[in-house]
């Protein structure tokens, strides 16, 4: 047995989006620490929600030099 295929489509409603944004949030952060670990990588992530909130994650050095190193390249 093979999984079904979901579709993915945008919320339209605002309120329904930011609840499953909250929900989804942590979820991101902890895949991208495990990730990171994992592989042995560093890993850098801004998120933005609906509503303007920033989260900003960084496993190592900080999400702002990982930017400026970014930037340089």
């Amino acid at each position: 047995m093979g999984r079904n295929k979901i579709v993915i489509k945008k919320i339209e409603d605002a309120v329904s989006r930011q609840q499953f944004y909250s929900k989804c949030k942590d979820s991101i952060v902890k895949k991208s620490n495990e990730l990171g670990f994992l592989c042995d990588t560093n890993i850098a992530l801004l998120m933005v929600s609906p509503y303007g909130e920033v989260t900003s994650y960084s496993g190592g050095e900080s999400f702002e030099t990982k930017a400026i190193f970014l930037q340089k390249k």
